[in-house]
């Protein structure tokens, strides 16, 4: 049995985000977020902060494609696209959670060992997601007719 005073280490958290224009072409977007164990409310007692490091980053983009096309297509393309990852480093061993992590890959006895501790500790997701969402053909005939290409305006949403 192991027995210490409360660690009274404080964490801290950052956020940033950058937006672009990109002309008349579309939009990016740029998002990040850490906490570092610690980290909570100053109302909150120990055992309610964080303890873990979290990192989240998240990338989108739309974009009108049909603009890379010459104005005789007519076409009308808006692409969105979305690249996020999260991940998590406890700051204890999920196996022994009296002893840090950190002293445990220390104490390991290989760079192997280590890596093996590292997958099962650290927990993340990575997801991506592209999507051509309402394109258009905008061809108009002198009289519409149901099979005309801008009478239709679907297209698939794909997860990668």
């Amino acid at each position: 049995m192991r027995l210490t005073e409360f660690d009274e280490e404080g964490g801290w958290a950052a956020q940033g985000n950058v937006d672009l224009a990109l002309s008349d072409l579309g939009t990016v977007h740029f998002s990040g977020r850490k906490e570092t164990a610690g980290f909570g409310a100053l109302d909150q007692s120990l055992l309610a902060r964080r303890n873990d490091d979290y990192t989240t980053l998240q990338v989108s983009m739309n974009m009108e494609l049909g603009r890379f096309l010459p104005k005789k297509a007519k076409i009308s393309a808006p692409f969105h696209y979305v690249w996020s990852n999260e991940t998590s480093a406890p700051l204890y061993d999920p196996f022994n959670q009296d002893i840090l992590l950190k002293e445990t890959l220390n104490r390991a006895g290989n760079q192997s060992i280590r890596d093996s501790i590292k997958n099962v500790a650290l927990t993340g997701r990575s997801i991506r997601s592209l999507g051509l969402n309402n394109v258009k053909i905008n061809i108009k005939s002198k009289n519409p007719m149901p099979y005309d290409p801008a009478m239709s305006n679907a297209w698939p949403k794909l997860p990668l």
